[in-house]
């Protein structure tokens, strides 16, 4: 449900749609994330940005991996991305959750060394179509982790009534079900973490379209316009030195 009428008025400033964003991907074999995880197709980053490494991983797990985002809102936004074909993080199964949530803790960490700034976290869960729309770009599941200003949290709660609230990200799973939702948080905020099930009337991309107006950066929050070639770039480097620094301190 929405929060209120000047809210509506509010979500009228961002884009409503894009025909060339609104897409949901039907099965694996379209899936771009599947392609580029099992060696399929050529990887997406790959076509929309030149001089790109072949493997963007940063990090990973058993079951997920850390991979730059293409059109970054600012420089360390990363992804948590499940190697399987999953719609949504919080429909994965509970060793799942408790694993996806050790690899954001570790993203946090390396962010917060880098750019001594909160980490912010949110997503878009998706959902089989007959059952709503999230305003996820593909139906892969992608949990951004990006440095910013923890007003962000507070700001996307005024869009929507209904919120629910938990500690960590697995505490957020029995308020969804199989439905689409909204996910915001940080570590920083108390309590640090939100869902909103089946929300009504999703912009493409809201969340990102919402950060990118928080920080100023209102004309980038298309990656699909704009892949952000710079910033894609620097965040690989910047992950890169704080692995290596971490290596040294370990010898």
């Amino acid at each position: 449900m929405m929060a209120s009428k000047s809210t509506e008025g509010r979500l009228a400033d961002l884009h409503t749609h894009s025909s060339d964003l609104d897409i949901h991907e039907p099965d694996v074999e379209r899936c771009t994330l599947c392609a580029e995880f099992c060696g399929g197709s050529t990887p997406l980053h790959l076509s929309m940005i030149a001089d790109a490494p072949p493997n963007r991983v940063l990090d990973q797990s058993r079951n997920f991996a850390i991979v730059p985002s293409i059109g970054p809102l600012t420089r360390g936004h990363v992804m948590v991305v499940p190697r399987r074909h999953a719609r949504s993080i919080l429909g994965m199964s509970g060793s799942e959750l408790s694993e996806c949530e050790s690899l954001v803790r570790r993203c946090v960490d390396h962010l917060s060394s880098l750019y001594g700034k909160p980490a912010l976290i949110f997503e878009h869960g998706s959902a089989p179509a007959e059952l709503g729309y999230s305003g996820a770009c593909i139906d892969h599941a992608h949990l951004h982790v990006v440095p910013g200003p923890l007003r962000f949290v507070d700001a996307v709660q005024k869009h929507y009534n209904g919120w629910k609230s938990g500690h960590r990200i697995p505490d957020l799973a029995a308020f969804v079900g199989s439905l689409p939702y909204l996910l915001v948080g940080s570590q920083g905020h108390e309590p640090p973490f939100f869902v909103m099930p089946n929300p009504d009337v999703v912009p493409a991309q809201f969340l990102r379209q919402l950060l990118a107006s928080e920080i100023g950066q209102l004309p980038i929050w298309d990656w699909r316009h704009n892949p952000g070639r710079e910033t894609f770039l620097k965040t690989i480097a910047d992950w890169s030195r704080v692995v290596s620094c971490q290596a040294m301190d370990r010898m």
